[in-house]
C-alpha cells in the first residue's frame, strides 16, 4: 500500500486514491448489476457517459506486488446529493495471470493456467522480481469520478445520444 492510500469511512476526497472495504465494493457492484430495480427512477445510458482518473491512482494500483491487469467493475455506490440516490464508480482490483501467481511457475500447467484472476485481499504470489513467493495485502479502489459531471463536451467520444441528449 503506497503512502497516500486512504482507508477511511470518512467522506473521501474525490481525488484521493481510497482503498474500499471488499463488502462495499461488493455492494456497489450489486447495485449496478440490479440498477433498474433498487434506483430511485430508470438508469439511463447518457446518466453514465465515462470515467476520469488520475494516472497517480493508477500507478498507486499498479504498484501492488506482481499486478499484471486492472480488472475494472462498474458499480453504484450511495450518494444523497444525486437525484438516483446513487453515484456510478468503477471499482478496480489488481490481477494477473494465474501462472504467475503460483509458487514455482514453471511447474503450474493446469488447464486454468492463462486465466486473468483477481488479486484482492492477502494473496501468496510468487514475485516475478524477487523469484520467491511473497504475501501481500491486496486492495480493492474506488479512484474514479464519473462523467457526468465532469465531462469534456468537446471531445471527439462525447456523442449525443439518439435523442438529443447531451447532458453532461
Amino acid at each position: 500500500m503506497g503512502q497516500n492510500t486512504l482507508i477511511s469511512n470518512e467522506p473521501e476526497n474525490e481525488w484521493k486514491a481510497v482503498a474500499v472495504p471488499l463488502d462495499d465494493a461488493q455492494s456497489w457492484v450489486n447495485n449496478w448489476i440490479n440498477a433498474n430495480t433498487i434506483s430511485k427512477e430508470a438508469f439511463k445510458p447518457t446518466d453514465l457517459r465515462a470515467f476520469v482518473v488520475r494516472r497517480s491512482d493508477f500507478v498507486e494500483l499498479l504498484n501492488q506486488v506482481d499486478t499484471e491487469y486492472v480488472r475494472m467493475y462498474i458499480g453504484l455506490k450511495p450518494d444523497s446529493d444525486s437525484a438516483s440516490g446513487f453515484e456510478p464508480c468503477l471499482v478496480l482490483a489488481s490481477a494477473a495471470v494465474k501462472w504467475t501467481t503460483v509458487p514455482e511457475t514453471t511447474a503450474y500447467d493446469g488447464p486454468d493456467r492463462d486465466n486473468i484472476i483477481d488479486l484482492i485481499g492477502e494473496e501468496s504470489v510468487f514475485s516475478m522480481k524477487q523469484h520467491q513467493t511473497v504475501t501481500s495485502n491486496y486492495n480493492v479502489f474506488d479512484i474514479t469520478r464519473p462523467c457526468p459531471p465532469i465531462c469534456d463536451p468537446s471531445s471527439d467520444l462525447f456523442v449525443p445520444s439518439t435523442n438529443g441528449d447531451q447532458s453532461c
